[in-house]
Parts: structure tokens; sequence; C-alpha cells
């Protein structure tokens, strides 16, 4: 996933994501990702750009290996 955060749920750990398309999986659209690991959800900040893994398992998804672009 690539994209910018546009807002932070610190109550439930979810980033709003503004991202380019997902290859095979999503359009580009703004939704929000469940970030499980604190620290990583810790560092973001509304208007940075990242990249990120996103994670499926069942009906289940999460961002993980978050890095802050320039």
């Amino acid at each position: 996933l690539k994209g910018e955060v546009v807002s932070l749920d610190q109550s439930t750990q979810v980033a709003t994501i503004k991202h380019e398309e997902i290859k095979d999986w999503m359009e580009a659209m703004t939704m929000g990702f469940p970030v499980k690991d604190k620290s990583e959800f810790e560092k973001l900040k509304p208007g940075q750009k990242l990249a990120a893994e996103v994670k499926v398992q069942g009906i289940d998804f999460w961002l993980e290996k978050i890095a802050i672009q320039p």
C-alpha cells in the first residue's frame, strides 16, 4: 500500500489512509486500516506519506511494516 494518512483514531488504532490502487485487491480510495502494533501506530501523523504491507487473514486486514515516505 502507498498513500497518505488522513486521520487517526487513537481509541481503535485505525489509520484512515488515502491510498493508491492495491494491485489485484482494491481500487484507489480512502478508508480505515487497523494497525495492530502500537509502536507502528504511534509513529503516524495526519499528512504523512507512507508505504506499508496490508496483511489479510480471512475477513480481517491490517497494516504492518509501515515506512514513512519523504
